[in-house]
């Protein structure tokens, strides 16, 4: 009986005001700003996540060319997630289900995206949250899209 009834605390408390939604910086694997490609996959790394609504799905944002999130932002395909270090890799979205620790999440850039040095990412929910803080890489919170560059064909001699 004294397991359900502190159950049922938390599960009040859940939905008290005060008792927010979070999500913590994101980081890259491994810790250095990368330069990607579009079509390339990047993973990230969520140290923390907390109180969110049972099957809300973690998705990622990549903010425009010029590194703000006013317009020409895109969710980034997530093609499979891990909450044990990388060690076995889960296909699809990851679905929110009780507060987690170390979620990695793997993202395709999108073809399309335009080369720059000055994208960041934040993580969002199929709810609509979305984490104030931004992709965290060293001392800056930026990663480079180069362009995606075709070999020359090889030339007779």
């Amino acid at each position: 009986m004294q397991y359900r009834f502190t159950f049922l605390c938390l599960l009040m408390l859940s939905c008290l005001p005060g008792f927010a939604q979070y999500i913590s910086r994101s980081e890259p694997v491994p810790f250095t700003c990368p330069v990607v490609c579009p079509g390339s996959t990047l993973t990230l790394k969520i140290p923390q996540i907390q109180n969110l609504p049972v099957g809300t799905q973690i998705q990622a944002q990549l903010s425009n060319v010029s590194g703000t999130f006013t317009g020409g932002t895109q969710v980034l395909p997530v093609t499979s997630w891990s909450t044990n270090a990388g060690s076995n890799w889960n296909a699809g979205v990851f679905s929110f289900s009780a507060n987690i620790n170390d979620l990695y999440i793997r993202v395709v850039v999108p073809i399309g995206t335009a080369a720059g040095s000055a994208y960041t990412i934040k993580i969002q929910t199929s709810t609509g949250y979305v984490s104030n803080d931004l992709f965290q890489c060293s001392s800056s919170n930026t990663i480079t899209v180069t362009a995606n560059l075709t070999p020359l064909p090889t030339v007779a001699q």
